[in-house]
This record gives C-alpha cells, structure tokens and sequence, in this order.
C-alpha cells in the first residue's frame, strides 16, 4: 500500500506541476488599452424632408417717380398699396402723394385719397417746431434738397373693422422712415 500511495503521490505531483505552467481558460491576462486616437466627426448620411416654405420677403419699393423717391416695403405690401398724386393748385402749392389699397378702393370711393396716409413734398428744410415759419405737422424725412413730410390720416375711410387701414399705415409709415431718392 506504501507503493500505491507513493506512486499516486508521484503521480498527482505529475500533474500538478505540469499543470502549473498553464493556465486556464477562464482567466485571461490584463492588457493595456490601446490609446484612443480622435477621428474627426463625421456626420451620419441623413434621410432629408423638404424644409416648411415660408414665403421669402422681397424687399420692393413704391416708387413715386413723379416726386422722385422711392419707400421700401414688402413684395405683398408693394402690389396692394395704391398711391394718387395730388395736383398742385393755388390753394395747394405743396405737391403730394396720397395712398390707398386695392381693397380700401374696393370698398368704398371714400377710401381713393390718403385713406392710409399722404405724403408732400417740400423744397428745402422743414421745421417740427409750430411757431416756425416752415412748421408742417406730420414726420419729416429729410432727403437731398427736399423734405418728405407724411401725415396719417384724420379718420378711417370707411365704417366697419378699420384692422386693414392700421396695418397698412404702419407699413407705409415704416416704408416712409426708410425712404430714399430714386436711383438709390
């Protein structure tokens, strides 16, 4: 029995030491991480939607060649505003230009003149100040030897909801600060 044990002895140190220089499975050695190298960013191909439309703004102008200056305002704005020129007289010296809408002239005969706004043109210098004589109410604009004097009107031209009057007086007003001569 000595000898069994002896030469199991022998035996499992066979294996012991033979499986020592192995190792197992299960295990693994650690490694170092490979440095990481920043690629520049590139975008991933994207299935593309037509974008919402929305009307481009052109910038147009009302061009009043008969007094010689021009206010700019929005390609809709541009084909509704309607404008008469006003005659000079003896009682009106001051030549002028008022303005209406295609649909302010639509709705009534009342709306033809200066339903949203007039503007006169005047040589020289205009004055703010009402104990001047060169005082005329209204917001002036100074142009290149000439004044631009604009005035809203009094009241609505027609009864009824005047929301349309209002809009266009404040674009036409707008318009009117950024006037400019003809050929700017």
């Amino acid at each position: 029995m000595k000898k069994v044990l002896a030469i199991s002895s022998v035996l499992l140190g066979v294996v012991f030491l033979a499986g020592c220089g192995q190792q197992p499975v299960s295990q693994t050695q650690p490694t170092t991480p490979a440095p990481i190298v920043k690629q520049p960013a590139t975008t991933p191909p994207v299935a593309t939607q037509p974008a919402p439309t929305t009307p481009a703004v052109t910038q147009n102008y009302i061009e009043v060649k008969e007094l010689g200056f021009k206010i700019p305002v929005d390609a809709s704005s541009a084909n509704e505003i309607t404008y008469k020129i006003t005659q000079v007289t003896k009682d009106s010296p001051t030549p002028g230009v008022y303005f209406s809408t295609k649909e302010l002239n639509s709705m009534s005969k009342d709306c033809e003149e200066g339903s949203i706004g007039a503007i006169s043109k005047v040589s020289g210098k205009v004055s703010t100040d009402p104990n001047s004589e060169n005082f005329m109410p209204g917001e002036i604009k100074q142009l290149q030897g000439f004044s631009l004097v604009f005035q809203t009107p009094q009241a609505p031209c027609h009864s009824g909801d005047n929301s349309l009057d209002r809009k266009f007086m404040q674009i036409l007003e707008t318009g009117f600060k950024n006037a400019v001569l003809l050929g700017q």
